[in-house]
């Protein structure tokens, strides 16, 4: 098995659970029509405990997760091969800490996917803690799928508020409608005037015609340019008053999936992932993709 994942590759993260293997099969698909490598990762994470290992396991312990681990890397590459026949694999073992291991991988990958939740999440929890810690630390966009997928018909949605972070997340938006041949959906939620960042005047002094006003503009503003790149994707555009993390997932059913920045206007430089991301990404039941960088153009 391979050391290192080849550099633009799409690497998706592998425990043998179905969480798991849904993300594989996304990232199949994703690694085919992208026309890149598909990197399949699992980390051994050993030792379990920070104290050392009772004399009670067996020897052999470490070289059986080895072993499992290995199963379910090749599990996964025949779920790879049965959506995406002939896409380029390569099987990657590490052990140590799975966080760290997909961390690391993210700063030369693609874009990195992983399941809602691992073999140790709750059925009530849809963001297990690995997922939750990749999609907050990753230096590259990160997909998290869930069981179901979305609507694969659907449009690409993607929110926007005139942000750096959102810029970059309409880049990944566009290019992967434009791919799907899907359309897009532009959306942008407000609650309040200081998320126009309106200078004028407090929220109730102005109408709601008028702040709707100034939120279509700003999608114009910042579509304008992508959609000359793209001018074969249908583009709808919605603003709307309510909180942005819940107009997004709303419209979960029927998006093949949503596409948000790490944070928004809102975000401390501080914080790699604003409210509103983790939001969406806990919550939403079709695929969520966090960009932190736009590497697509």
């Amino acid at each position: 098995m391979d050391t290192v994942s080849a550099p633009g590759s799409v690497v998706v993260g592998v425990d043998g659970s179905q969480a798991a293997l849904d993300a594989v099969r996304w990232a199949a698909a994703e690694a085919r029509n992208a026309q890149c490598s598909l990197s399949l990762v699992h980390t051994v994470d050993w030792p379990l405990v920070s104290f050392p290992v009772p004399a009670s396991l067996r020897a052999d312990w470490t070289q059986q997760m080895l072993e499992q681990g290995r199963q379910w890397l090749r599990d996964a590459q025949k779920a790879a091969e049965f959506v995406a026949p002939g896409v380029q694999t390569q099987l990657h073992l590490f052990t140590g800490d799975p966080r760290a291991t997909l961390l690391a991988e993210a700063q030369h990958a693609r874009e990195l996917v992983v399941g809602s939740r691992g073999l140790g999440g709750f059925s009530r929890m849809l963001l297990g803690s690995t997922s939750a810690a990749v999609v907050q630390h990753a230096s590259c966009p990160v997909v998290v799928v869930v069981h179901g997928q979305g609507d694969t018909a659907g449009p690409v949605v993607v929110g926007l508020d005139g942000s750096t972070a959102s810029e970059h997340a309409l880049g990944y938006a566009f290019q992967a409608a434009a791919r799907a041949g899907a359309a897009l959906c532009a959306v942008h939620a407000w609650q309040d005037l200081g998320a126009l960042h309106s200078p004028i005047a407090p929220a109730e002094a102005l109408p709601v015609e008028e702040i709707q006003a100034v939120g279509y503009r700003m999608l114009a503003e910042q579509l304008a340019s992508w959609q000359e790149k793209y001018p074969q994707v249908v583009v709808e555009r919605q603003v709307v008053h309510e909180p942005p993390a819940a107009a997004l997932v709303e419209l979960e059913r029927q998006a093949r999936m949503i596409v948000v920045g790490s944070r928004g206007r809102g975000g401390f430089s501080r914080l790699l992932l604003g409210s509103v991301s983790q939001q969406v990404a806990r919550y939403a039941t079709c695929p969520v993709v966090v960009c932190r960088g736009n590497p697509y153009g």
